[in-house]
């Protein structure tokens, strides 16, 4: 997967808030480019399934496809980017070695929190004793339920994360909710 730096601005533009859509226009406005460049890129993208299009008018309106896998990649290698520029970085072994032991979803860190999607919601306690430093942080536990639960209820969770482990299965249970977010959004 060869993967130019506009293709990355403008997933990236989206990963800011997976749930937002957007005209190619406000792509292109955003994003500080020509409208022809955006344009071109844009289209490619759609006819990759990467984005996702909707009629509107003359416009269209984008939204990412949480179902394709380039999709995934992409908004993995800029979670992964953005998790190296970091402090959290650190975080990242002691992660690592709770996978060996537990069984985790996804690991994130937003609003000076610390988040994990559990398998089994009652190791919360024996990952707390497992990891002296996990046990200093502020920490938050979640099923997947809970977890689709939280995102409907607090939008930061989309829009200020930084994802430590498994952005594939972070991106997989918003993509279960991020329709009704988006139905939310145009009632307001």
């Amino acid at each position: 997967m060869v993967t130019g730096r506009l293709e990355l601005e403008i997933i990236d533009l989206f990963e800011r808030d997976i749930s937002q859509v957007f005209s190619i226009n406000e792509i292109a406005k955003t994003l500080g480019k020509s409208y022809p460049s955006v344009n071109l890129k844009v289209s490619s993208l759609i006819d990759e399934e990467v984005i996702t299009k909707n009629q509107v008018g003359r416009s269209y309106l984008c939204h990412v496809n949480l179902k394709n896998q380039k999709t995934i990649a992409l908004l993995s290698l800029i979670q992964s980017s953005k998790l190296h520029e970091s402090k959290l970085k650190t975080l990242e072994p002691e992660v690592q070695k709770l996978l060996e032991v537990f069984d985790i979803y996804t690991v994130f860190h937003c609003k000076e929190r610390l988040y994990f999607v559990l398998g089994h919601i009652y190791d919360q306690e024996a990952i707390k004793k497992y990891s002296r430093r996990i046990a200093k942080e502020k920490t938050v536990f979640y099923t997947k339920e809970e977890f689709c639960r939280a995102v409907l209820a607090e939008q930061a969770i989309l829009t200020e994360k930084t994802i430590l482990y498994s952005a594939s299965k972070y991106y997989e249970f918003v993509d279960r909710i991020v329709s009704e977010i988006r139905r939310r959004r145009l009632r307001l």
